[in-house]
Parts: structure tokens; sequence; C-alpha cells
């Protein structure tokens, strides 16, 4: 890394880090599945209108937007809503779903592109996004500067 470079990078985690404190993670969550569904909108509509500087917009939307939550902060957020006994198990299967999931997509992505074609790609992809919003609104709960049992309490209420 160069020098700037290395900066830029300690003062970005250190921004990212009081950001999830001061916005909490249930809004970034939510922000960032309705940021990733934008912008597969705004990537298919760039196949529509046929203006490639949306695609360019379309992209950089997600990168921040998964950035901000659903990269992130998913591994955060399932760590505090674990107990001590499930926590190890509990993470494992976190990462191996976000990982399998990742890997599936990539897999089938070309495959998506090629039978589907582009528009209906992105928007099957922003429907996901959409769906996984809507999934953070109805079931997670707050997390930020809340007790695990106070969590707790909450999961079991609905």
């Amino acid at each position: 890394l160069r020098p700037a470079g290395s900066v830029q990078v300690i003062v970005v985690a250190l921004g990212v880090a009081w950001f999830y404190e001061a916005a909490g993670r249930r809004p970034l969550l939510l922000a960032s599945s309705v940021g990733c569904c934008i912008s597969h909108l705004v990537i298919c509509a760039t196949f529509i209108v046929s203006v490639k500087e949306l695609a360019v917009v379309g992209s950089v939307l997600f990168i921040a937007s998964a950035s901000i939550g659903l990269g992130s902060l998913s591994f955060l957020y399932a760590s505090e809503i674990l107990s001590d006994r499930v926590r190890g198990p509990g993470m494992s299967l976190a990462v191996v779903a976000f990982w399998l999931s990742t890997f599936l997509l990539n897999l089938f992505f070309p495959t998506c592109l090629a039978h589907l074609g582009k528009q209906l790609t992105f928007a099957f992809l922003a429907l996901l996004s959409a769906l996984t919003a809507g999934f953070v609104a109805k079931f997670l709960v707050e997390t930020r500067g809340r007790t695990l049992l106070e969590i707790e309490s909450d999961l079991k209420s609905g």
C-alpha cells in the first residue's frame, strides 16, 4: 500500500466503526438492502434507455450500499444476536451461508445473463434485494447499545 492509501484505509475504517455505532445496525442493513435494490434497478434501466453512464452510477451505488451494511455489518449483527453458547457454530453457519451465496451468485450470474438477458437478470437481483429489505424490516431488531438479554426478549416476543 502507498502511504496515502494506508491513511485512507485507516480513516475509512475508523469512520465506518463510528458510523455503525451512531446510525444503528438495523437502519444500516435496511438502507443497504434498499440501496442495493435501487442500484440494480438503475443498472436494469441502463439496458432499457441505452445510457452507459447509468451503469457506472448503479455500480458505484451498489458498492457503496453493500459496503455500509450487507457486506460487512451482517457479521457484526449475527455476533450480537447469538448467545455465547451458540455464537461459534452460529457464526460459522453465517460465514458459510455468506460465502456459499456469493459462490452461487458468481456461478449462475453468467447463465442468468445468457438465458434471461441483462434486464431480467438485474430486475431479479432488484427483487432479491427488495425481499431482503422486507426481511430486515419485519424480522431484525436493533442491537446497538443493548444487552443480549434485551435482544433475546425482543426476538422471542416477535
